[in-house]
């Protein structure tokens, strides 16, 4: 197996937040504090009903963490993976379950991961009869991955048994983190050849499985199919650090955490490294809040069913009218005249 490494990357790893929908829906059914799990890892509690935003990497595996702490659970990240159908990926989920074959389905996974995420990237390798489907993860993010680890290996599975049927086995795992012996225990993976501290994941299967149609696609019509495209595309992970870092603060804004001290966290770095970093894209933090939520207003503003006490809030504003002189400030106009105007165009 050959390991594609991507070093250096300057920008914050991002994932959509339907990520957590499996390990929330189990948390719920045993009764663990979800919310209180969500704040202590540092993650909007609105992320529960934004699915399609983005958040932090780190943060989200730091709540996997101290979610299977809570369930006494050390294989969390098995148990909800075999929960989790690759139709609960949201957009990404629902445009992969309508391709046509699995190796239809593999490569449109593939190219289209880094609307999904910036933490990890897949890629498909061929030897003989045998196909590797593999994973890793961008640098930085290689401690307390087993969670996620053990997760992407059951979507993975998953995916696969869309095409060959749900009692289809792989026949070798690699798993990127250290030795967990009762992994046998889990029937997906009772007939694998398991391999620990790899340089990747990856999962071996048949290269004649790869034909097999998709024997549950989605039908979702053409427009939803364009609808999902556009909003993977339109809000994709940003692969530079300024991009990244305002995707980052703005789900905090609503949340009203745009403390410097959050926002560099949320980055991985010290308040000081955090306001270097700002100072050599010419901003201060002050600035970069107000050009997040400039951003977000004009975003929200297109929208004529969005009242505008609802993006006062949406913007942390605690009312209307702090919104509006902001608003003003910015551009002149008020938020009313400037709909108005957008109306006419």
């Amino acid at each position: 197996m050959n390991v594609s490494t991507k070093t250096g990357t300057p920008h914050i790893p991002l994932i959509r937040a339907n990520v957590l929908k499996g390990f929330v829906t189990f948390l719920e059914e045993i009764g663990s504090p979800t919310q209180h799990l969500l704040v202590n890892a540092k993650l909007p509690p609105s992320a529960l009903h934004k699915t399609e935003s983005l958040l932090p990497f780190k943060q989200v595996i730091e709540f996997y963490a101290k979610a299977a702490y809570e369930a006494g659970c050390e294989y969390f990240g098995l148990l909800v993976g075999q929960r989790t159908q690759i139709a609960d990926l949201g957009a990404y989920g629902r445009l992969l379950c309508q391709s046509l074959t699995l190796h239809d389905a593999i490569n449109k996974g593939i190219h289209m991961i880094p609307t999904y995420t910036s933490g990890e990237w897949y890629w498909l390798e061929e030897q003989g009869e045998r196909v590797w489907l593999c994973r890793n993860f961008v640098h930085g993010l290689d401690a307390g991955l087993q969670h996620a680890d053990h997760f992407s290996v059951m979507l993975s599975i998953n995916l696969i048994r869309m095409a060959a049927g749900q009692q289809w086995r792989p026949t070798e795992v690699h798993f990127k983190t250290q030795h967990a012996p009762g992994l046998k225990s889990f029937e997906p993976l009772a007939n694998a050849k398991i391999h620990f501290e790899q340089p990747a994941t990856a999962i071996v299967f048949p290269r004649s499985l790869l034909s097999l149609p998709l024997q549950n696609k989605g039908n979702h019509q053409d427009i939803q199919r364009y609808k999902d495209y556009e909003l993977l595309h339109s809000s994709a992970p940003a692969t530079s650090f300024s991009g990244s870092i305002r995707q980052v603060i703005a789900p905090l804004l609503r949340e009203q955490q745009t403390d410097i001290q959050v926002a560099a966290e949320l980055a991985g770095m010290s308040v000081r490294t955090f306001q270097r970093q700002l100072h050599d894209l010419d901003l201060t933090y002050s600035r970069l809040l107000d050009q997040v939520r400039f951003e977000q207003s004009l975003r929200l503003l297109l929208d004529p069913d969005i009242k505008l006490v609802n993006i006062a809030s949406e913007l942390g504003y605690t009312d209307a009218a702090n919104f509006t002189r902001a608003f003003k400030r910015w551009t002149g106009l008020s938020p009313t005249e400037f709909r108005h105007l957008r109306w006419k165009m």
